[in-house]
């Protein structure tokens, strides 16, 4: 797959993802290049083209080159962003449906069909590649769309599924390695057990298909209704809806050394075998000698919850990205981590300092879910190792994740507030 440059130390993270990813995407019999790379001997025209957003040297969206589809991928990215992004956003699918924008917009995937007929699989051989294969199991002709996000370990293609006229059919996680391919899993079953348990405001997406293809694992999603008009997410009605997901499994009251979760979350931690990994297991020792016959509710958690995974509406909250999900956990991590993650993404803060108010601001931020100061404190510091026995597992820091290096921030916070757990 040629390169803009033709350098290899020029290559951004997201410039080789797209790489590695479209490999696996367009297989042989297709060929694909980008940027400044040339079709294969003998091609035709490309049998698909998309444009890298705003560039090849560091994409952030790659759009179908056709108006329709292009414009609409585009704006369903950027919903609810910025000021700035918006305008920007719109002034992009103006000029992708107008066919002004896209002869501005260089750098290009460019999808060949070569002719070969290599060795494929059963479930490859009637699908050459991701799109042909998502239209056939929806019954429709597809192209799609994909955000290019920063470099972590869980890091997968989610691809907007669009018809020819710009419609969003659906969105496909596509797991394309084991991490990856389980969190997939996950999810689907999170989706399949949440159809069976519908809570009166949290709406979840339904399950269009399941299935794998080139070895990839993919689930396809009907699309929420994103486009319906949104209304501003008070802290109360977010908490109550995290109140009503803790619900969705029933929530059990136990002390916490007795909880199957504090036998779980140990091991984890000790299975780690790392410098880091010790000191969240000498934290958690802390936390049991002087706090292990604290009494605190247990449910269910999203794993996940943050601004950028939910819409609210007036009348419902509408909340993806369910492959965190998990039940027997301390009521209110879901809360915590919100805050967490929004001071951290959003706010732009030092992560050490919003990790640290994270903690310190719990019982003003759990207050709602009936905790008292001494359980929100407690759960805030137990949340904080769970994240991080969560980024050491998936090797966080070896993908180069923003958050990965757990010494920097999240360790000296769980270490200093497990000495002071009373």
């Amino acid at each position: 797959m040629g390169t803009s440059d033709g350098t290899a130390s020029a290559v951004s993270g997201r410039a080789r993802y797209v790489a590695e990813i479209a490999a696996l995407l367009w297989p042989p019999p297709r060929h694909v290049t980008t940027g400044s790379g040339g079709p294969p001997a003998g091609a035709g025209r490309p049998v698909r083209e998309y444009l890298l957003v705003p560039h090849g040297r560091e994409p952030r969206l790659m759009l179908p080159a056709s108006g329709r589809p292009g414009a609409a991928a585009v704006l369903g990215f950027n919903k609810d962003r910025s000021r700035k992004a918006g305008l920007l956003s719109h002034a992009l699918a103006l000029g992708l449906r107008t066919g002004v924008g896209g002869p501005l917009l260089r750098d290009r995937v460019r999808v060949y069909d070569t002719g070969a007929s290599p060795s494929l699989d059963e479930a490859t051989a009637d699908a050459p590649d991701i799109e042909g294969y998502l239209g056939r199991v929806l019954g429709a002709e597809v192209m799609i769309a994909l955000h290019i996000g920063p470099d972590r370990a869980n890091r997968k293609p989610v691809a907007q599924v669009l018809a020819r006229d710009g419609r969003t059919i659906g969105y496909a996680k596509i797991g394309v390695n084991e991490l990856t391919r389980e969190l997939v899993r996950a999810e689907r079953t999170a989706l399949e057990k949440l159809a069976k348990r519908p809570m009166p405001t949290v709406r979840v997406p339904s399950i269009a298909h399941t299935g794998q293809w080139n070895g990839l694992e993919i689930l396809v999603l009907d699309p929420l209704p994103v486009w319906s008009r949104h209304s501003t997410l008070s802290h109360d009605r977010m908490m109550a809806a995290v109140a009503e997901v803790a619900e969705v499994d029933g929530v059990e009251r136990l002390a916490l050394t007795a909880a199957p979760y504090w036998d779980s979350l140990r091991s984890r931690a000790t299975a780690l075998d790392s410098d880091a990994g010790r000191e969240i297991t000498a934290a958690l020792d802390r936390v049991a000698e002087r706090a292990g016959d604290r009494v605190l509710p247990f449910g269910a958690w999203h794993g996940d919850w943050t601004a950028w995974n939910m819409a609210a509406l007036p009348d419902r909250m509408l909340v993806w990205d369910w492959e965190r999900f998990g039940t027997g956990v301390p009521v209110g991590f879901d809360a915590v981590h919100y805050v967490t993650q929004d001071a951290i993404t959003e706010g732009g803060a030092d992560p050490r300092q919003a990790a640290d108010e994270g903690i310190a601001g719990a019982p003003k931020t759990l207050a709602p879910l009936g905790l008292t100061p001494d359980e929100a404190t407690l759960v805030a510091l137990l949340y904080l190792a769970e994240l991080g026995t969560r980024y050491l597992t998936d090797r966080q820091d070896e993908a180069g994740a923003r958050l990965g290096r757990l010494g920097t921030w999240l360790l000296p916070v769980l270490t200093s507030w497990s000495d002071r757990v009373s």
